[in-house]
């Protein structure tokens, strides 16, 4: 797994607070897979309660990316995901 402060779409703060949410609020699981809206509406959350500066959508999709997770999608709706990751329990959804 890549270490987010080489990405380069994200500043170090971000690239920091990334990381704390994803040991916080996450699990890396082969098995799982999580929408992105999921995801995406979990990060602003913790970021927002962390008083942390949240990035866009884009970037935190490039920086899940990063991280060696893949899209993919949902096919019963259309949705569009990330396999490897699965939010804890108590996380926002």
């Amino acid at each position: 797994m890549n270490n987010l402060e080489d990405a380069f779409v994200l500043g170090k703060g971000t690239a920091r607070a990334m990381q704390r949410w994803l040991q916080n609020n996450c699990v890396m699981s082969d098995r799982s897979v999580t929408s992105f809206a999921d995801l995406h509406a979990d990060w602003l959350q913790w970021s927002d309660v962390n008083d942390c500066c949240c990035s866009t959508a884009r970037r935190l999709s490039v920086a899940l990316g990063y991280l060696g997770l893949h899209r993919c999608v949902i096919s019963a709706g259309n949705v569009r995901a990330y396999r490897g990751i699965a939010l804890k329990s108590g996380a926002a959804k």
